[in-house]
């Protein structure tokens, strides 16, 4: 998959707050709203590892799980970023 196809799949503002995360670890992260398999929205606190333009998926640690996991980027309905200080393991908020 391109990576024109992904900036299409995310605003690309989104894009630009996934990048400025992943660049800068220590200051920031991200907190997503991400649509489940079952149609459930969940909102999630990640530090973005890399994407992946072959399988559209973001790679991230996740803090509320505490490992890392795979986001598919069209499930992901928005995207803010937020201090990493104010994030802590184990929340989502």
């Amino acid at each position: 998959m391109s990576r024109l196809v992904l900036v299409m799949a995310m605003a690309l503002n989104d894009v630009r707050r996934m990048l400025i995360a992943g660049l800068d670890p220590d200051r920031w992260v991200c907190r997503i709203w991400y649509r489940k398999p079952d149609d459930e929205l969940s909102v999630r606190m990640i530090s973005p590892i890399r994407f992946s333009h072959r399988s559209a998926v973001v790679n991230a640690f996740c803090l509320e799980r505490g490992e890392p996991r795979n986001f598919t980027i069209a499930k992901i309905e928005a995207i803010e970023l937020v201090l990493a200080s104010d994030a802590m393991v184990g929340s989502s908020q």
